[in-house]
């Protein structure tokens, strides 16, 4: 079955309802950040959730914990995918049609200024005019804040939901002046007119003007590490174009005059009495200045989505009950992952392993091979910006790629090699804005990884745990993800800012959150952690190139063999072909890697050729060099191959001329030196012998 999520800036791609989805323009608060104050300020909403839990910040009130009463027990820790609530947008588009209808309520009153104090002198009721006039100025202020406090924590939405509905009303102030005469609305289609225009001209144009353009002496400041807020500020991309705001003024005030214009003309010829003028110019002026900047707004570029996936597609067969839900296998199992852009070559390619509940693998291979990107693409696909991903990734029957506004258990967790941390203070990050029992118990996992309840305490109650020292931000993540306890972790360099004592520790609590039947997936060099793996995933270029007992693997590399695992299919042999090529790397090697390629190929082909269909089996080859050859083994599940027909290969091969077309086999005994068949735990071995030729002594071709 296929599952495929069009990325938008929504972020809730598996469940489309509105509850599970951010606002349009949630990403739109790009901008300069005020610089840091001493006094941290937790974002309202979790201060609020954390307000139900703690007083005066020691851990909610519960029943004591006497000599024959066990401590209290840290219920696990539920998270929610980023989402609007669904009575959220309707609040506010309440809020700000009222607001706007206290302002537009100012264009009638100025039709009684201009009848009773203008043209019939009475003065006495300017005073009282413009008292009444307060009430729908304090009226809009009063719904402004109302609406700030009610949907306090969703600011994007509020802004967003303000130029929606402000539009609305701008449209419908505009058909009340149609209905009276069709000039009155002609300040308000001018308006539109020209903003549709010229937001299409924006959004062909686009915005590149940086919030500071950087000149070459100021850039040797910024990259000396002397001026970091200019580098955020040469870094950020601006939310809106620079003439937006100037349009939208221009727009404002040109419906004002064509309004007064068009009112003016139908007061000469007595269509419209004079003390409408000033009313019709008002309303226009707020309403033309609303649909233009509605209009405007949506030339910007879509800021929430440009740091999204373009497409994620989950890959999966059907579940028991045909609902989709693919591999149900306990564990963790990923299939055909391939990440990368439509017009480059994929940076994943084709990436697939499983290992069963309890295991620690290991991501090994050199820079660049694609570890930390398969971590990222593992727990955190959408956050892959502008790559498509497809594939099948599931951790014990459920997909960790869904994403769900409905509370529910942690599937995985990413640990980056920088830490993630928001700003407020330690423990709010350590426990994600809990309290009570859960502070208790991550400021204990805390204190047994740093081996000091005073390091602990330090660290919880730091104000602003984004200021902590790298190596104590290091040990908040884990134990964070430790208290979150899901069943994927997924550690980018653990061993980065974390001393001997620290990662020792570290590796203990893994090794007992697998006794649990948790998986661990974590890329790494250190030496202690490789060795604590169960199995070893080896990456090159995007590809795995080898996946096994971690044992069997290292005693391998140690004895100069490389291995490649993949599917017995001829589908591989773009990645095998490409793991051979990697085997020769020295200037002037084009002959060796030839030959081994073809060798390779051939290799593949044969064993291919009485592959059951449909089987899903693997095969592995194995490479190592020597001096004036080298030896490439395939090791597939076949019974042995017999000598009657590897000597009948031999024979097609001496017999054929030139280049005709042979038989896989016979093609592979050409190319080979020499070739031996045998077994090994009850699986076919070819072993074929090739000669190479050095490089650096001039030879080969």
């Amino acid at each position: 079955m296929l599952q495929s999520h069009q990325m938008t800036p929504d972020l809730s791609p598996s469940e489309p309802s509105p509850d599970a989805v951010p606002g349009p323009d949630a990403g739109m608060e790009a901008g300069l950040q005020a610089p840091v104050r001493a006094t941290v300020r937790v974002p309202e909403r979790m201060a609020e959730r954390l307000a139900d839990k703690t007083t005066d910040g020691a851990p909610a009130a519960g029943p004591e914990a006497g000599p024959g009463m066990p401590a209290a027990v840290a219920p696990p820790l539920e998270m929610a995918a980023r989402a609007l609530p669904a009575w959220a947008g309707v609040l506010s588009s309440a809020f700000t049609a009222g607001a706007g209808l206290c302002l537009l309520s100012l264009g009638l009153l100025a039709v009684f200024f201009q009848a009773l104090v203008a043209e019939e002198g009475q003065t006495l009721l300017a005073p009282l005019l413009a008292a009444v006039g307060l009430v729908p100025v304090l009226g809009s202020l009063m719904l402004d804040y109302a609406h700030t406090r009610a949907l306090a924590g969703y600011r994007a939405l509020r802004r967003a939901q303000t130029r929606r509905a402000e539009a609305g009303l701008a449209l419908l102030a505009g058909g009340v002046l149609a209905v009276l005469h069709p000039l009155l609305c002609l300040g308000v289609a001018v308006a539109g007119a020209g903003a549709t225009a010229a937001a299409r001209r924006l959004a062909r144009q686009g915005s590149t003007e940086p919030l500071w353009d950087i000149t070459p002496a100021e850039a040797v400041a910024l990259l000396a590490g002397r001026d970091a807020a200019g580098l955020r500020l040469a870094g950020t991309a601006p939310d809106a174009h620079a003439m937006e705001a100037p349009l939208a003024r221009a727009l404002q005030w040109l419906s004002a005059l064509v309004a007064l214009a068009a009112a003016s003309y139908l007061a000469g010829v007595g269509h419209l009495t004079t003390a409408a003028v000033p009313g019709v110019a008002l309303i226009s002026f707020w309403a033309g200045g609303g649909l233009a900047s509605y209009l405007l707004a949506r030339s910007r570029p879509d800021a929430e989505g440009a740091g999204l996936a373009r497409e994620v597609v989950s890959l999966g067969q059907s579940g028991p009950d045909g609902d989709g839900s693919g591999d149900t296998r306990p564990g963790l199992v990923v299939a055909g992952l391939t990440v990368g852009r439509p017009d480059a070559p994929a940076l994943l390619s084709e990436v697939a392993f499983a290992a069963e509940p309890g295991t620690i693998i290991g991501l090994t291979g050199p820079s660049g091979a694609g570890k930390t990107l398969l971590l990222r693409a593992l727990g955190a696909p959408y956050d892959l910006a502008g790559l498509e991903l497809r594939g099948q990734v599931r951790i014990n029957g459920a997909d960790p790629w869904h994403r769900s506004a409905e509370t529910g258990g942690v599937p995985a967790a990413y640990l980056p090699p920088e830490p993630l941390m928001l700003p407020a203070s330690g423990a709010c990050n350590l426990t994600c804005f809990h309290g009570g029992p859960a502070r208790d118990r991550g400021r204990q996992i805390l204190e047994r990884m740093l081996f000091s309840d005073e390091d602990a305490a330090r660290i919880c109650d730091a104000p602003d745990a984004r200021l902590l020292p790298a190596a104590q931000q290091k040990a908040l993540s884990i134990a964070r993800a430790l208290l979150l306890g899901p069943d994927l972790y997924l550690i980018d360099r653990p061993e980065d800012g974390l001393g001997t004592d620290r990662l020792d520790a570290v590796l203990a609590r893994l090794r007992q959150e697998c006794r649990m039947g948790r998986v661990v997936v974590m890329a790494t060099d250190a030496r202690p952690l490789l060795e604590a793996c169960d199995k070893l995933l080896v990456m090159q270029d995007g590809r795995a190139v080898d996946y096994g007992d971690a044992t069997a693997i290292r005693a391998k590399e140690t004895a100069g063999w490389a291995g490649f695992t993949a599917a017995r299919t001829l589908e591989s042999e773009d990645n095998l072909l490409r793991w051979v090529q990697g085997r020769f790397r020295r200037p002037g090697d084009d002959g060796n890697r030839r030959n081994a390629m073809q060798l390779a190929a051939e290799m593949l082909a044969f064993s291919c050729q009485t592959a059951a269909p449909g089987s899903a089996q693997s095969l592995r080859f194995e490479f190592k060099h020597f001096t004036g050859h080298c030896l490439l083994r395939m090791i597939d599940a076949d019974p042995a191959l017999s000598s009657g027909k590897l000597e009948q290969a031999r024979r097609q091969a001496a017999e054929a001329a030139g280049i005709e077309h042979l038989p896989p086999l016979a093609q592979v005994v050409r190319y080979a030196a020499t070739l031996d068949a045998g077994v090994e735990a009850d699986r076919r071995v070819l072993t074929a012998r090739l000669d190479t030729y050095d490089p650096r002594l001039g030879r080969g071709g």
